[in-house]
């Protein structure tokens, strides 16, 4: 069973998963001779990289604990 603090970690990377697909999303409707079309999508994927690693960083902490403890 997760603990209080596990649910506020999840609840909390479940909203900026929301916010890095709501952003990927966009890249996908901006046509490609737009000026800023390059800068959207290389954010875009920099930031889904970026909250891969994040995500996976605190699920490994979470396990972690979770090995200590027991």
């Amino acid at each position: 069973m997760p603990t209080d603090q596990e649910m506020k970690v999840y609840d909390a990377l479940k909203g900026v998963q929301r916010s890095v697909s709501a952003l990927g999303e966009l890249r996908n409707l901006i046509p490609e001779e737009d000026q800023y079309a390059n800068l959207i999508t290389c954010l875009a994927e920099r930031l889904e990289a970026d909250f891969v690693v994040l995500q996976s960083a605190c699920f490994k902490q979470m396990s972690a604990e979770r090995v200590n403890a027991a």
